[in-house]
């Protein structure tokens, strides 16, 4: 349960879309679920070797970059059970007790996901390095079907242009090892991004 301060992260509670999700359902029924994200931005000097090994070439050797992380998360009720136990307990009986009570006592907070980025401003540029859902929240819908992916992806590059926008354009590497590149590439075209570099794809904003 996660109402603590925590202060790492500069904003706990973004609000990225609203969809459905097999993990989390009711009467066995998928519900629509928020996603929200906590944000941690921070700024960071970068010199010629770290300009040299982003996916694209970044013009201005040395500056200051912004990191930013996001952690896509969803809020379900934590729910307290109290058991009935069989008075001579198990030893005499298959029973397993009843549930006697259920009682909500605050919120969980489950991260589903991760991002991480670079703004580079100098060069107006973003790397969006890693954007995916966790495996128990990943759909086996093929990556340009898939919805609550493409959602994730759309609702990032918002936050990342509405915090930066000076920003012209968004690179991303070319293939991630939880897919196969063909299926990687065709997810990026379908949102817009074209090869930039050997290992890069990106887009103008």
């Amino acid at each position: 349960m996660t109402n603590e301060i925590d202060t790492y992260w500069n904003e706990e509670d973004t609000h990225l879309f609203k969809s459905t999700f097999p993990h989390f359902h009711g009467n066995g029924t998928p519900v629509p679920i928020q996603v929200r994200a906590k944000i941690h931005t921070s700024e960071e000097k970068y010199s010629n070797w770290a300009a040299e090994s982003e996916i694209i070439a970044i013009g201005t050797p040395k500056g200051t970059r912004t990191y930013i992380m996001i952690h896509p998360y969803v809020e379900i009720p934590n729910i307290v059970l109290t058991i009935g136990i069989p008075p001579n307990g198990y030893a005499d009986t298959n029973a397993i007790g009843t549930v006697q009570d259920a009682k909500v006592n605050g919120i969980n907070q489950i991260q589903i996901g991760n991002t991480q980025a670079w703004y580079y401003p100098a060069d107006q540029t973003i790397v969006l390095w890693e954007c995916y859902f966790h495996s128990p929240y990943r759909s086996s819908t093929p990556l340009p079907e898939n919805t609550n992916m493409i959602e994730l992806w759309k609702n990032t590059e918002k936050y990342l242009h509405t915090k930066f926008p000076r920003a012209e354009k968004i690179t991303t590497p070319f293939k991630d090892p939880m897919f196969t590149t063909e299926e990687y590439q065709a997810f990026l075209h379908l949102l817009g991004y074209e090869p930039v570099e050997k290992a890069a794809y990106g887009k103008l904003l």
